[in-house]
């Protein structure tokens, strides 16, 4: 490509005359990027942002609204950046290219896939992890449909998380129902659970899936701030109130004799100690190898490149 790529840690550079963006990249410098970029959330990309940068940081307007409400809450520590919002639907002029931001879903919050052009008209896609199988189905097929019409000269993926199935796919309904046949196995009255903040969205249906099997969660105070930044229209409640089974949110069991603590199954460990927004991960399946190759077949990008 005349745009000079670069692919290394699970991101890459696009460099074009004096510009150089810096996508999903999470080893930053002021002397080798422009632009910096994040597209979705991964525990690496938060280590950099406890650092202070001296580059303008680029990101969606979700993905902003969540670390933000992350940090109002102490969930996470943030340094002092220079933030910058990529509106949804519309060109942004970053020094030689233009980028358009398109909502996407990686099982997270925020997720955005990428369409750059460059100086010579050069059109490249680029879209980290997504799932077929999220909650936003529409957005992926929107996103996909603007890439197939954007005659895509270049496809950046991340192979290593894109085509690589875990050993227990995931879905959103499938988290849900796993919420559920807990609840519906438990003989006792009070129970406990850990969640991810990471995903809003989730934890809400959490609490709709609790309330129809006859349960009420009872959140901690900080999880049920946060939420409720999302959600003003909706009740999270911190002490109980109804007459009924309580599933009590915390960050470790309630009850050292519940063994049956219900635990996220998007976290992919559990200690005994608070866990941290480091450890957590969000284990849903990407594209597998036929989906990735319809996938392919369906965007027809002249050059497919792939992420380290």
């Amino acid at each position: 490509m005349t745009t000079h790529y670069n692919a290394q840690d699970n991101g890459f550079y696009l460099q074009c005359n004096a510009t150089t963006i810096a996508v999903d990249l999470t080893q930053i410098t002021a002397n080798n990027s422009s632009y910096l970029i994040i597209t979705h959330l991964k525990t690496e990309t938060l280590s950099l942002l406890q650092k202070e940068l001296t580059i303008p940081i680029y990101l969606s307007q979700d993905l902003f609204w969540l670390l933000q409400k992350l940090a109002r809450f102490s969930f996470i520590n943030l340094a002092k950046q220079e933030w910058k919002i990529l509106p949804y639907g519309y060109f942004v002029e970053l020094g030689d290219f233009k980028i358009q931001a398109l909502k996407s879903d990686d099982g997270l919050f925020g997720a955005c896939s990428l369409l750059l052009i460059d100086k010579q008209q050069h059109t490249i896609g680029y879209c980290g992890v997504f799932f077929n199988h999220g909650t936003h189905k529409k957005r992926i097929k929107a996103w996909k449909k603007v890439f197939a019409q954007s005659s895509l000269e270049h496809l950046i993926l991340v192979k290593n998380k894109q085509i690589m199935p875990l050993s227990t796919e995931l879905s959103e309904n499938n988290i849900q129902k796993s919420l559920l046949k807990f609840l519906n196995h438990t003989s006792k009255q009070e129970t406990s659970a850990i969640f991810s903040p990471w995903s809003p969205e989730r934890l809400l249906r959490y609490q709709k899936t609790a309330m129809g099997a006859g349960w009420q969660i009872v959140w901690q105070k900080d999880f049920a701030q946060f939420l409720a930044a999302f959600y003003p229209f909706e009740e999270f409640l911190t002490t109980p109130s109804l007459p009924t089974k309580r599933l009590y949110q915390v960050a470790q069991p309630r009850f050292k004799q519940d063994f049956e603590v219900f635990i996220d199954p998007v976290i992919t460990a559990f200690v005994n100690e608070p866990i941290e927004l480091a450890d957590l991960q969000a284990p849903l399946v990407g594209l597998n190898d036929s989906e990735l190759k319809e996938f392919i077949n369906y965007l027809k990008p002249k050059e497919l490149h792939y992420c380290n």
